[in-house]
């Protein structure tokens, strides 16, 4: 991920820092995964997740989010719809995006989603390929 935020209204957000991480992955049959996170995220001082603070998880909850499921394509290969089957934001789980919602942009080696969230929430996410 190079870049990703969040405007609501005139507030810019970063959910996920100045340095944020993360991948996104679409398969030939049209499943994808996208996990973003903030790269500056601190390790557990137990060294267990299990046994991490309230304060530990909530910095984890907030900083990181991850979803699966399936997209469509057009007969020329631009972005059609999605469904996300599950993720870190069970709100969301089942949920349909077509184009009036989302629109994904490939240009080269850069990918830019953008997304009307609802509520006035609009979010861009830049990713670049790797390797």
């Amino acid at each position: 991920m190079v870049s990703q935020e969040a405007r609501l209204g005139d507030d810019v957000l970063r959910p996920f820092g100045d340095a944020p991480a993360g991948c996104l992955v679409f398969t030939d049959d049209g499943s994808f995964i996208d996990v973003l996170h903030r790269s500056d995220l601190p390790a557990f001082a137990s060294g267990d997740r299990h046994d991490a603070s309230d304060a530990e998880r909530a910095a984890v909850a907030e900083g990181s989010f991850a979803v699966f499921g399936i997209y469509g394509v057009d007969d020329a290969g631009a972005f059609l719809d999605e469904t996300l089957l599950h993720g870190t934001f069970p709100n969301w789980d089942g949920l349909s995006r077509d184009r009036s919602e989302i629109t994904v942009d490939v240009d080269g080696d850069r990918l830019v989603e953008r997304l009307d969230a609802g509520g006035g929430l609009h979010i861009t996410m830049v990713m670049e390929r790797v390797g």
